[in-house]
């Protein structure tokens, strides 16, 4: 393809993140869409962004004032060539009358939403003409750069024995997603064909699927100087989705050191916990109880504090090579295990970072830094003294955005 597209509604129906969720959407959705589609083939953006209240959701609320803008500049912030809308007015009649466009069904006053897009347009032209295309990401930010990998063929044969009706591929992978944009990494969600050894920092969250060569090739990353995370349920089957004739996710145990036990995943409402240092994290749709080898040097993350298998180890880690190897067993209800997990990555690793509330995004593009608020109170960006700020303010309001050049 010449340009991969993709549509974005954030705010339809109750199931979004956080208090104010229902108006704001949830920012890892659009931020990881943009981040998988630019890896593709670098030309990418929205066809379908949501330009006001709309009506097919279970119900439909207005979205927060300023929330349309708010997702214009995200998408800015990913690297978008183009964002288009559906639609234009706002129909008489037919089965979306109620759903907006730029302009109200007299088709000549614009609604909020079609300001909103004004506005943007008028932001990023001004924007255009300070930006630096082509220009180098900043060391530090660099050096936490990040991937996701991500592969249709495993996320549908997880949807297809989830083994607990609550367990979430999608939602898996926005957990650690939301972790390294809370230390303030770059990240590309990228697919195998990509070359690893250009990320400091590589995360397969539940790779249920894989082979000897990929195993080796996450080997030699790691080897090489990587921090390579993988998650709950990785290495289970082949490549056809049948399980190995052998241990457990045996081609996996050479390289994490360690055996998995057995796993269990609880049914609602009952609800479990693990402890990691001084933080205990609740769980229930999956969690691996893992057996360090001897030898492997391994490190434990993480215990689970109750059920028969208390004591059991939950999370480790270990050194391989030039860099390291982290196996996070459990699938916490919020994230926040993977969050504190990740951010011990990094630490470990001796990487700076920074500590941004989940949904409020920082990104660099083209020699400006991009913050955008999808929080429910105002965020203090982390602009340093001496920055130039071309757009917003240093505490970015709710659905706000602020730009700043160093």
């Amino acid at each position: 393809f010449d340009v991969v597209s993709w549509t974005l509604y954030p705010v339809h129906g109750n199931a979004n993140r956080g208090p104010l969720g229902f108006r704001l959407g949830d920012p890892a959705v659009l931020t990881f869409a943009g981040d998988f589609m630019r890896s593709l083939n670098g030309q990418h953006g929205i066809m379908e962004l949501q330009p006001g209240q709309v009506n097919w959701g279970e119900v439909n609320p207005q979205p927060y004032p300023g929330a349309v803008h708010l997702w214009l500049m995200r998408s800015f912030a990913t690297g978008a060539n183009f964002v288009c809308t559906y639609r234009y007015r706002q129909p008489l009649s037919g089965a979306e009358l109620y759903h907006y466009g730029i302009v109200g069904p007299d088709g000549v006053t614009p609604t909020n939403g079609g300001e909103q897009y004004a506005r943007a347009m008028r932001d990023i032209r001004q924007l255009r003409t300070v930006a630096k295309p082509g220009a180098s990401q900043p060391p530090a930010y660099a050096a936490r750069r990040a991937a996701i990998l991500y592969n249709y063929e495993v996320r549908w044969d997880l949807d297809n024995h989830k083994q607990n009706k609550d367990w979430d591929t999608y939602e898996h992978l926005l957990k650690y997603h939301r972790a390294l944009k809370r230390v303030g990494a770059p990240v590309d969600v990228i697919t195998e064909d990509k070359d690893f050894s250009a990320y400091p920092f590589l995360i397969a969250p539940a790779y249920q699927l894989l082979d000897a060569q990929l195993v080796a090739r996450w080997k030699t990353y790691v080897e090489a100087g990587g921090h390579l995370i993988l998650s709950c349920r990785t290495g289970q089957k082949d490549r056809r989705g049948h399980l190995w004739e052998a241990a457990w996710a045996a081609p996996i145990h050479d390289l994490i050191g360690a055996s998995i036990n057995s796993y269990d995943t609880l049914p609602a409402p009952n609800v479990a916990h693990v402890k990691a240092g001084a933080e205990t994290h609740a769980w229930s749709t999956w969690g691996d109880v893992l057996a360090p080898r001897a030898g492997a040097a391994t490190t434990t993350l993480a215990t689970y504090t109750d059920q028969y298998y208390a004591g059991g180890i939950a999370a480790i880690t270990r050194p391989l090579g030039r860099g390291t190897v982290t196996y996070l067993g459990v699938d916490s209800t919020t994230g926040s295990l993977e969050a504190q997990l990740v951010r011990e990555v990094y630490a470990r690793a001796k990487v700076a970072t920074e500590n941004l509330a989940e949904g409020f995004l920082v990104d660099w593009r083209d020699g400006l830094w991009i913050a955008t608020n999808q929080t429910e109170k105002p965020q203090p960006a982390p602009i340093p003294a001496g920055a130039k700020i071309l757009l917003g303010t240093r505490e970015v309001p709710i659905a706000g955005v602020t730009v700043w050049r160093e």
